[in-house]
């Protein structure tokens, strides 16, 4: 679907039915989806999530490994 709403001339529409048509296609767009082993679906937002968890806990043992030397 999302390539029959790509090929319609955008370009000679007025601007509210472009960014009508931008829309449509933006929701037209499949999901991103992340497989991880074993064949583990996850999400952008979850995995956005687990990347932030991951870094936050290696900057506090960072820290932690600088403040015992």
């Amino acid at each position: 679907m999302a390539e029959d709403i790509y090929s319609i001339p955008w370009e000679n529409m007025s601007i509210p039915n472009q960014k009508t048509l931008m829309m449509m296609l933006a929701r037209a767009q499949p999901s991103l989806e992340f497989i991880s082993a074993g064949g583990l679906r996850a999400g952008v937002r979850p995995t956005i999530s687990i990347i932030k968890s991951t870094f936050t806990y290696y900057v506090m043992l960072k820290t932690s490994i600088k403040v015992d030397k």
